[in-house]
Protein backbone atom coordinates (compact mmCIF):
# COMPACT_ATOMS: atom_id res chain seq x y z
CA UNK A 1 0.00 0.00 0.00
CA UNK A 2 1.06 3.62 -0.63
CA UNK A 3 1.38 6.15 2.12
CA UNK A 4 -0.54 9.37 2.58
CA UNK A 5 -1.78 11.78 5.21
CA UNK A 6 -4.34 10.03 7.37
CA UNK A 7 -3.05 6.62 6.38
CA UNK A 8 -0.95 4.25 8.50
CA UNK A 9 2.44 5.85 7.85
CA UNK A 10 1.24 9.46 8.01
CA UNK A 11 3.78 10.41 5.30
CA UNK A 12 2.79 12.80 2.51
CA UNK A 13 1.96 11.29 -0.90
CA UNK A 14 2.28 13.06 -4.24
CA UNK A 15 -1.03 11.57 -5.44
CA UNK A 16 -4.05 10.58 -3.41
CA UNK A 17 -5.00 6.99 -4.33
CA UNK A 18 -2.37 6.63 -7.03
CA UNK A 19 -3.48 3.15 -8.11
CA UNK A 20 -5.66 2.09 -11.04
CA UNK A 21 -9.14 1.11 -9.85
CA UNK A 22 -10.15 -0.10 -13.32
CA UNK A 23 -7.26 -2.59 -13.32
CA UNK A 24 -7.58 -3.25 -9.57
CA UNK A 25 -3.93 -2.42 -8.89
CA UNK A 26 -2.20 -0.12 -6.40
CA UNK A 27 -3.64 2.14 -3.74
CA UNK A 28 -7.31 2.91 -4.54
CA UNK A 29 -10.42 4.08 -2.73
CA UNK A 30 -12.08 0.79 -3.65
CA UNK A 31 -9.16 -1.11 -2.14
CA UNK A 32 -9.59 0.91 1.05
CA UNK A 33 -13.35 0.19 1.05
CA UNK A 34 -14.18 3.91 1.11
CA UNK A 35 -17.88 4.69 0.89
CA UNK A 36 -18.76 6.51 -2.38
CA UNK A 37 -19.59 10.17 -1.78
CA UNK A 38 -18.74 13.80 -2.30
CA UNK A 39 -14.98 14.38 -2.71
CA UNK A 40 -13.40 17.82 -2.39
CA UNK A 41 -9.87 19.07 -2.84
CA UNK A 42 -7.80 22.20 -2.28
CA UNK A 43 -5.10 23.22 -4.77
CA UNK A 44 -2.25 25.62 -4.12
CA UNK A 45 1.04 26.69 -5.70
CA UNK A 46 4.10 28.50 -4.53
CA UNK A 47 5.83 30.21 -2.90
CA UNK A 48 7.38 32.08 -5.82
CA UNK A 49 10.00 34.81 -6.19
CA UNK A 50 9.65 37.15 -9.18
CA UNK A 51 12.06 39.55 -10.80
CA UNK A 52 10.68 43.04 -11.29
CA UNK A 53 8.21 43.00 -14.19
CA UNK A 54 8.18 39.20 -14.51
CA UNK A 55 4.94 37.37 -15.24
CA UNK A 56 3.91 33.81 -14.51
CA UNK A 57 0.72 32.25 -15.80
CA UNK A 58 -0.98 29.27 -14.14
CA UNK A 59 -3.24 26.85 -15.94
CA UNK A 60 -5.25 24.36 -13.87
CA UNK A 61 -7.42 21.62 -15.27
CA UNK A 62 -10.17 19.80 -13.41
CA UNK A 63 -11.34 17.06 -15.74
CA UNK A 64 -14.37 14.82 -15.39
CA UNK A 65 -16.21 12.23 -17.44
CA UNK A 66 -19.84 11.16 -17.23
CA UNK A 67 -21.41 8.48 -19.40
CA UNK A 68 -24.91 7.62 -18.08
CA UNK A 69 -24.80 3.96 -19.11
CA UNK A 70 -21.25 3.25 -17.92
CA UNK A 71 -20.23 1.96 -14.51
CA UNK A 72 -17.97 3.97 -12.25
CA UNK A 73 -14.89 1.98 -13.27
CA UNK A 74 -15.75 2.23 -16.97
CA UNK A 75 -15.85 6.03 -16.62
CA UNK A 76 -12.09 5.98 -16.05
CA UNK A 77 -11.29 5.08 -19.68
CA UNK A 78 -13.39 8.01 -20.93
CA UNK A 79 -11.64 10.27 -18.43
CA UNK A 80 -8.24 9.18 -19.72
CA UNK A 81 -9.34 10.00 -23.28
CA UNK A 82 -10.42 13.48 -22.19
CA UNK A 83 -7.13 14.09 -20.41
CA UNK A 84 -5.20 13.08 -23.55
CA UNK A 85 -7.22 15.59 -25.63
CA UNK A 86 -6.69 18.32 -23.02
CA UNK A 87 -2.94 17.66 -22.93
CA UNK A 88 -2.83 17.79 -26.75
CA UNK A 89 -4.64 21.16 -26.71
CA UNK A 90 -2.23 22.54 -24.12
CA UNK A 91 0.77 21.31 -26.10
CA UNK A 92 -0.62 23.23 -29.10
CA UNK A 93 -1.50 26.54 -27.37
CA UNK A 94 -5.23 25.65 -27.31
CA UNK A 95 -5.42 26.09 -31.07
CA UNK A 96 -8.57 24.13 -31.90
CA UNK A 97 -8.03 24.09 -35.66
CA UNK A 98 -5.08 22.44 -37.38
CA UNK A 99 -3.43 21.23 -34.17
CA UNK A 100 -0.81 19.23 -36.04
CA UNK A 101 0.84 22.38 -37.44
CA UNK A 102 1.58 23.95 -34.08
CA UNK A 103 5.05 23.91 -32.56
CA UNK A 104 3.87 24.23 -28.95
CA UNK A 105 3.47 27.17 -26.60
CA UNK A 106 5.97 29.92 -26.01
CA UNK A 107 7.46 30.10 -22.54
CA UNK A 108 5.00 31.51 -20.02
CA UNK A 109 7.65 32.48 -17.46
CA UNK A 110 9.98 35.33 -18.29
CA UNK A 111 13.37 36.17 -16.86
CA UNK A 112 16.00 38.85 -17.24
CA UNK A 113 17.09 37.45 -20.61
CA UNK A 114 13.60 38.17 -22.01
CA UNK A 115 12.47 41.35 -20.24
CA UNK A 116 8.85 42.46 -20.43
CA UNK A 117 7.89 45.86 -21.72
CA UNK A 118 6.33 48.13 -19.13
CA UNK A 119 2.59 48.28 -19.84
CA UNK A 120 -0.68 48.76 -18.05
CA UNK A 121 -1.49 45.17 -19.15
CA UNK A 122 -4.60 46.36 -21.00
CA UNK A 123 -5.50 45.96 -24.64
CA UNK A 124 -6.70 49.08 -26.42
CA UNK A 125 -10.27 48.55 -27.73
CA UNK A 126 -12.64 50.90 -29.54
CA UNK A 127 -15.48 51.40 -29.42
CA UNK A 128 -16.16 49.93 -26.01
CA UNK A 129 -19.08 49.28 -25.53
CA UNK A 130 -19.44 47.90 -29.05
CA UNK A 131 -22.46 46.90 -31.10
CA UNK A 132 -21.39 45.41 -34.42
CA UNK A 133 -17.60 45.46 -34.45
CA UNK A 134 -14.61 46.27 -32.27
CA UNK A 135 -11.11 47.34 -33.28
CA UNK A 136 -8.18 46.12 -31.20
CA UNK A 137 -4.75 47.74 -31.11
CA UNK A 138 -1.71 45.57 -30.35
CA UNK A 139 1.91 46.50 -29.59
CA UNK A 140 3.86 47.38 -32.74
CA UNK A 141 5.97 44.68 -34.42
CA UNK A 142 4.94 41.94 -32.03
CA UNK A 143 3.05 38.83 -33.09
CA UNK A 144 0.64 37.16 -30.71
CA UNK A 145 -2.47 35.10 -30.09
CA UNK A 146 -5.82 36.79 -29.42
CA UNK A 147 -8.48 34.88 -27.47
CA UNK A 148 -12.05 35.98 -26.77
CA UNK A 149 -13.94 34.49 -23.81
CA UNK A 150 -17.56 34.83 -22.76
CA UNK A 151 -18.40 35.93 -19.20
CA UNK A 152 -18.91 32.22 -18.41
CA UNK A 153 -15.31 31.50 -19.45
CA UNK A 154 -16.12 29.79 -22.78
CA UNK A 155 -13.51 30.31 -25.51
CA UNK A 156 -15.38 31.88 -28.44
CA UNK A 157 -12.61 32.83 -30.82
CA UNK A 158 -8.86 32.48 -31.17
CA UNK A 159 -6.63 33.94 -33.86
CA UNK A 160 -3.01 34.82 -34.48
CA UNK A 161 -2.19 38.50 -34.93
CA UNK A 162 0.61 39.89 -37.10
CA UNK A 163 -0.31 43.59 -37.32
CA UNK A 164 -1.00 46.50 -34.99
CA UNK A 165 -4.77 46.56 -35.61
CA UNK A 166 -7.49 44.02 -36.13
CA UNK A 167 -11.28 44.35 -36.27
CA UNK A 168 -13.66 41.69 -34.98
CA UNK A 169 -17.29 41.27 -35.99
CA UNK A 170 -19.15 41.06 -32.68
CA UNK A 171 -22.66 41.39 -34.15
CA UNK A 172 -23.44 37.64 -33.70
CA UNK A 173 -22.45 37.74 -30.00
CA UNK A 174 -25.24 38.11 -27.43
CA UNK A 175 -25.21 41.33 -25.41
CA UNK A 176 -22.97 40.99 -22.41
CA UNK A 177 -19.44 41.13 -21.05
CA UNK A 178 -16.48 39.48 -22.81
CA UNK A 179 -12.80 39.12 -21.98
CA UNK A 180 -10.20 39.68 -24.70
CA UNK A 181 -6.76 38.27 -23.92
CA UNK A 182 -3.68 38.69 -26.11
CA UNK A 183 -0.45 36.80 -25.52
CA UNK A 184 2.50 38.30 -27.34
CA UNK A 185 6.14 37.33 -27.48
CA UNK A 186 7.06 39.32 -24.34
CA UNK A 187 3.80 40.36 -22.71
CA UNK A 188 0.21 39.39 -21.98
CA UNK A 189 -2.54 42.00 -22.30
CA UNK A 190 -6.25 41.76 -21.51
CA UNK A 191 -9.34 43.94 -21.54
CA UNK A 192 -13.06 43.60 -20.89
CA UNK A 193 -15.45 44.33 -23.77
CA UNK A 194 -19.10 45.19 -23.34
CA UNK A 195 -21.32 44.27 -26.29
CA UNK A 196 -24.67 46.14 -26.40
Amino acid sequence: MDEGFGYESGNPASLAFSGDPAAGTGWTEIGENNVPGDRRAIMSSGPFTYESGAVNEFLFSLTYNYEPDAGHLEQINGLRDRIDVLQHLFDNCFEVENLSNMDGCTLLVTNLATPLKQTNNQLQLYPNPAQTEVTIQFPALEQGMLSVYSAAGQLLLQKRTNSELTTLDCSPWPSGLYLLRWEGERQVLAQKLLVD
